[in-house]
This record gives C-alpha cells, structure tokens and sequence, in this order.
C-alpha cells in the first residue's frame, strides 16, 4: 500500500525557507557562527552546531553571505566617509564666511559649506521709542574647533573615551548686537 503523498503549498515553503535564509545570513555576518546563526534562523537547538553547518555549506547561503558582507562593508564605508567629510568641514568653517560689512548675509550668498555647518540663524529687528532708535541682532550657532578636534582624536582614538561621540560636538554661540540710530532722528 502507498503512503498517502503530502501536499504542500510551495508558495509557503518557499517564503518559510527565504526567511530563515535571511535570518541565517544577517546572524552569521554578525557572529560568524553557523550554530547561533541557526538557532536565530529558528532552527532546532539541539541539532544546531550540525544544521548550521550543513546550511552554511549551501551554495545559495554562501552566495547570500558574501553578498551581505560587501553590503555591510558599503554602508560602513559610506558612513566613515560621511562622517570624515563632516568632520573636516566642521574644522574647516569660517566665520567670516557668514558675514560681510558686518552683516549676517543671507543664506542664499553664503557659501554651501559653511551653511551646512549652521545649527541656528536668528535674525532680529527691532525699533524703539517712536521710530527713533533702532536695534538688529544677529545670532548664529557655529562649530567650536577645539570641539571637533576632540572628537576627530576620540575617533582615532588619540585622545578620550574608545569610542567617538557623535553628541560630543560643542557648538559655540555667537551673538552680535547692532544698536544705531535712527538716520532721521534729529532732523
């Protein structure tokens, strides 16, 4: 007598089998473990240091790893030179930049990086006693390179904790008053 042939729903098993490729793979590029990447895979505890193995030798999960590995290297290469590029342009930021006679210039005539290095602009105006004086106010937040000098040396690990603080960065405030008088008063 012929034992009765199960019927699967393939769809099921194939979406069953690319998640526990996922898990597997996103485990192992962490650990390099077969046997806890099994066990996050949601395999069997008992059967894992064997299973993971056998699963790791699979031409399909070596693929998926090595293609997850230059993924992870991408975005951690991406993000250092995201970071470095930040970094020295923090260092570099002029504060003559954002002035000229004086005067904050607008946005739009300052340079790109020097606006990008901004945290806060404030502008203020304000007229006293009927017309007669006057007051304007300027005040930016800018990177405070000591700051940035501190934190490049922590990421290098020059200087500081072991590990770099993205938070560390001081920003220095600088606040600029204008009084003058009204041109007209007295006439």
């Amino acid at each position: 007598m012929k034992k009765p042939v199960k019927k699967t729903n393939k769809l099921a098993q194939q979406r069953k089998d690319a998640v526990r490729l996922v898990k597997f793979v996103n485990s192992y590029c962490i650990s390099f473990n077969a046997t806890k990447a099994w066990i996050a895979a949601g395999g069997a505890v008992k059967s894992a240091g064997v299973e993971g193995c056998k699963y790791l030798n699979k031409p399909i999960v070596s693929e998926a790893i090595e293609k997850r590995k230059v993924e992870i290297l991408e975005s951690v290469k991406l993000g250092t030179i995201e970071y470095w590029s930040g970094m020295s342009k923090l260092y570099r930021f002029d504060i003559s930049d954002c002035y000229e006679n004086g005067v904050l210039k607008d946005l739009d005539k300052m340079p790109e990086e020097a606006r990008w290095c901004l945290s806060k602009v404030k502008n203020t105006s304000k007229i006293t006693n009927e017309g007669k004086d006057a007051f304007a106010s300027s005040e930016i937040e800018a990177p405070n390179k000591l700051a940035v000098l501190q934190e490049v040396g922590r990421a290098l690990k020059i200087t500081g904790p072991d590990k770099a603080d993205p938070n560390a960065l001081g920003i220095t405030q600088i606040l600029i008053n204008v009084n003058y008088a009204d041109p007209t008063h007295g006439k």
